[in-house]
Formats: C-alpha cells, sequence, structure tokens
C-alpha cells in the first residue's frame, strides 16, 4: 500500500463512516494546513469533508509560487478553489521573509513580483553579497575555481552550503569528482562504496558517534543494528530497542573507541570492528557461529569499491566513514525538488540550462510555469550567497530562460 492508497482510503472512511468524520471534527476545532500549495485533489477532499461538518475551522497556508510537485498532483490553483469552497477569506498576505538576504530577495521578487513585494525582515537582511552568475568549462570548475574560494572568502563553512541542481543527472558525476578533489560530500556520488554493504551503514553509524558523540545518536545506531540483523539472518529481532540492546550498543562504542586508538587509519579500523561486531552478537545469540565473517566479507566488498572508485584506501580515516551519519560538516548535493523546506547560507544551482530547466519535453504553459516555480524555490533556499553556474560541457548548453529574469549578469 502506497502514500496514494493511504491518501484514497483516508477518504473512503471520511465518506463512508459518518462516525469517523463526526469523531475528527469533534476532536480539532482547528486545522492550520501549511504549505498548502502542495496538496492534491484527495487531500483536499479531505478537508471539504472535515469542514463539512461545520465544527472545525482552518488556517491554510501557502506560496503559490513554490509549487513544484505536479508530478505528484499538486496544483496551486486548488487553494484558492478550496479557500472558495469554504468561504474563506483571503486578504492575509505574508510578505516577511526571515531567510535570505536583500540581493536574493530583489532576485525572487524579480522571478515573481508580489502585491505586497517580499520584504527582508530576518537576520540575513545584514548580509550585501550579490547573486553571481558564473560560465565556466564545467560545474566541477566552478565550484572549485570559484564556490569552494567564495566560502572561504565569506567563512562560511562548508556544512552550510548546498550545490543545488535539477535532477540527480548532474549531480551524480560532480560528487564523486569533488570527492577525490577532498571534498567532504553528502548528496549523490558521496559514498565511494554500495550502501547496500551490510556491514556499511553500521560502521557509518557508530563512526558518526565516535566523531560527535551525541545522545540521540544512539537511537541511530539502534536502528541500524536492527536493520542489519534483519538483512543478515531474515528475522525481526525487536529487543534490540530494549534494554539488552542497548547494552550491545554500548559495547560495539567500547570497541569501537578501543579500536579507534590503536587503528589509526578507516581501512584497519573497519576490519577490526567487522569481527568485533560480529563476536559480540555472537556472544548475545543473535549470530551464529556461521556467520562469523559475514561483516568482514562486507569489509572486502567495501574495499572493492573504494579501490574502483580511486579511493586512496592507506590515508582513509574514521571522519571519511562517519561523515554520511554526522553530515553537518559536509558539503550537501540535493536536487531542487529535495532542497524543498531547507536552507543554506550559500548555495550553488547547477546545470542552468535550457532542455534541464525548463525541461526539453516541457510543452503546456503550466509545465513551463512550474519549471520557474522550481528555479524560484532553489533561489529563496540560498540566506546570504547564491551562485548560478552554467558550462560547456555539452555542447547544445545554454542559459536557461529564467536567468535572464533574474537580471543578473555572466562571467567567465
Amino acid at each position: 500500500m502506497d502514500f496514494a492508497n493511504i491518501i484514497y482510503y483516508s477518504l473512503l472512511l471520511l465518506r463512508n463512516r459518518r462516525e469517523i468524520l463526526s469523531y475528527v471534527s469533534a476532536k480539532f476545532a482547528w486545522i492550520l494546513v501549511d504549505e498548502f500549495q502542495d496538496t492534491t485533489d484527495l487531500q483536499v477532499e479531505i478537508l471539504a469533508l472535515i469542514s463539512g461538518d461545520k465544527r472545525t475551522r482552518f488556517l491554510l497556508v501557502g506560496d503559490p509560487c513554490q509549487s513544484i510537485f505536479g508530478f505528484a498532483g499538486a496544483r496551486p490553483d486548488l487553494a484558492e478553489q478550496f479557500a472558495n469552497r469554504i468561504a474563506a477569506r483571503t486578504d492575509k498576505q505574508l510578505s516577511g521573509n526571515f531567510r535570505s538576504s536583500p540581493p536574493i530577495i530583489a532576485h525572487a521578487n524579480a522571478l515573481y513580483a508580489r502585491t505586497p513585494p517580499m520584504t527582508v525582515v530576518g537576520c540575513a537582511r545584514k548580509y550585501t553579497e550579490q547573486p553571481v552568475w558564473q560560465h565556466g568549462a564545467s560545474a566541477f570548475t566552478v565550484i572549485t575555481d570559484y564556490f569552494l574560494p567564495a566560502l572561504e572568502a565569506l567563512e562560511i563553512p562548508v556544512g552550510d552550503a548546498a550545490i543545488l541542481a535539477p535532477t540527480w543527472y548532474s549531480l551524480f558525476p560532480l560528487g564523486r569528482r569533488l570527492r577525490e578533489y577532498g571534498v567532504s560530500i553528502v548528496g549523490p556520488g558521496a559514498r565511494p562504496y554500495r550502501r547496500n554493504r551490510q556491514f556499511a551503514p553500521l560502521a557509518e553509524q557508530v563512526c558518526g558517534y565516535l566523531m560527535e558523540p551525541r545522545p540521540d545518536a544512539i537511537a541511530g545506531i539502534e536502528r541500524t543494528l536492527f536493520n542489519t540483523l534483519l538483512d543478515v539472518t531474515g528475522r525481526p529481532y525487536f529487543d534490540i530497542f530494549s534494554y539488552r540492546g542497548r547494552t550491545i550498543v554500548f559495547r560495539f562504542l567500547q570497541h569501537a573507541q578501543q579500536l579507534h586508538q590503536v587503528h589509526m587509519g578507516g581501512i584497519a579500523w573497519l576490519e577490526a570492528a567487522a569481527g568485533a561486531f560480529a563476536q559480540v552478537l555472537i556472544d548475545e545469540e543473535y549470530l551464529s557461529i556461521s556467520d562469523r565473517d559475514v561483516f568482514a566479507v562486507s569489509v572486502e566488498e567495501m574495499k572493492t569499491d573504494m579501490r574502483n572508485n580511486k579511493v586512496d584506501l592507506a590515508n582513509l580515516a574514521i571522519d571519511d566513514l562517519g561523515i554520511y551519519a554526522s553530515p553537518n560538516a559536509a558539503l550537501k548535493l540535493a536536487t531542487l525538488h529535495n532542497a524543498k523546506g531547507r536552507e543554506y547560507m550559500a548555495v550553488a544551482m547547477i546545470d542552468l540550462h535550457e532542455g534541464r530547466i525548463p525541461f526539453y519535453q516541457a510543452r503546456s504553459a503550466e509545465e513551463l510555469e512550474e519549471a520557474k516555480r522550481l528555479f524560484y524555490v532553489g533561489v529563496t533556499r540560498a540566506q546570504r550567497f547564491l551562485l548560478y553556474v552554467t558550462d560547456d560541457s555539452q555542447a547544445r548548453n545554454g542559459p536557461t530562460r529564467f536567468l535572464g529574469r533574474t537580471g543578473v549578469g555572466v562571467l567567465r
């Protein structure tokens, strides 16, 4: 049963079972719906049923300029239609922006003029850096020659910056090259080994704790251990979430810290930890003697993956493994869709070419308008520094039409 099924059957329950609708309506005097521009027809019908019971009032908050999930059924016009349907007031306008600097908001307003115009009311109002459009031979050269030096000059930590793209397609090769360049990244192309290697997720979580011993990381290790045992044995050991499971996690951490003091290299630590962790699980009867080498085999697979990806195994550090569990210090790579709702001190938007955004198959006016809204979402993720990136990686690369709307000039 997928998410659409859940919504559909929820609608049927409210429509066909009057007592359920009455219960929901009686329980909630007010319902606040945020990001209302992303609601679908099914979700709106559920809200309409609740509204029809005349016991619940609604506060609907949304920005039609950020409606970017048309592929999932969201439509920006649904908000206005539903507001009319329930006779809601529509005269309340939110114009204060708490995220971005004045120059970035000026670009956002150029893309979508508002009445009243969007204004800066957050702490970012002190920043004056203008958005920049940089063109180069490739996205990698622009990032390494311009974006990373700009972060250093502005004293913006790499972990507070992101590279956004219209699709995953351009992020994978960039991620691999940045990793080879020595930049810690989280996102496509970040891991030099396959994530499904059985020991990899557990090793990452434990190394993340070694880097940053946060109490909430313990629960993450428990969940990962549960999933690892399920993968290895095919059995769900729910008592991993009991006191017994917690003691196993602390035994892992004790071994991990002791090995870290002896084996400074990441590979040596992986090999030793694989044996130590497996022995703990054998002692606790979660694994059998025949499973003794299951983690060691996984480590060999990880090493093969890393060699194929030209990783310098001799200099691999434990921090390199833990970065995926504690990504705060790493440069983020994400699509514009996945960046929705997030914010970064600095943003580089790459692959801003016609055919990518808007996508070359976009034909209708609404498809082109949604692409413009997607571009707008990328612009408004940045707090202080915004870099637009185009490149010559393909002969037919030309700048997206949306760059011209911002008024920014290209640097070469």
